[in-house]
């Protein structure tokens, strides 16, 4: 039963341990908004704190052995872990694979993010050397660059934000490791 008090070691309260298995989700939302990513840690750092201390009490109040709550703060998959194999008599440990899953996916979305913004990156350099190359237009140089669309696994759309406001659509072809093609549609003026 949801929101069930526990009495006896028959009924065990999950809601904290589906909170902690989803609480890096909520940070990695947190850290993409317009939150600092050490603000957003820190607020995750003391959530994840705070649910551990609480599924803590209520388990030794049930009585069962408390997780390693310290290990838990430096490491918080050690929580996670220990709670299901203190309770793996009783119950198919659901949060601790819902945490796995979350975690692969958040680290997949984290690499592609990664690599978006070293792309990006890279093509603002690009295209301010166009700039300054090719149209003798030295005052100009790119501000930003951001995807619009990945066409397929090499040709990304873009658009670069110009140091005179202007937006100037790009393609973005990624031709190795360290190689990539960027193209115009037009020269800002």
């Amino acid at each position: 039963m949801t929101g069930t008090i526990i009495v006896n070691k028959n009924e065990i309260d999950n809601r904290y341990a589906w909170l902690l298995a989803l609480v890096n989700s909520a940070g990695y939302l947190l850290s993409t908004g317009s939150i600092n990513v050490y603000v957003s840690g820190i607020i995750i750092l003391v959530i994840n704190l705070f649910l551990m201390l609480t599924d803590s009490a209520k388990l030794e109040a049930s009585g069962y052995k408390s997780p390693l709550v310290i290990l838990g703060v430096l490491f918080g998959p050690i929580y996670i872990i220990h709670r299901a194999i203190i309770l793996r008599k009783t119950e198919v440990p659901y949060y601790a694979i819902v945490w796995f899953l979350s975690l692969v996916t958040l680290m997949y979305i984290t690499s592609v993010d990664e690599y978006n913004q070293e792309l990006e990156g890279a093509a603002c350099v690009i295209v301010t050397e166009i700039l300054q190359e090719n149209n003798d237009q030295r005052e100009l140089e790119c501000k930003a660059v951001k995807i619009d669309e990945k066409v397929n696994d090499t040709f990304y759309k873009a658009h670069a934000i110009i140091s005179n406001g202007e937006s100037v659509k790009i393609g973005i072809e990624d031709k190795s490791d360290d190689e990539i093609f960027v193209t115009m549609s037009s020269t800002p003026h």
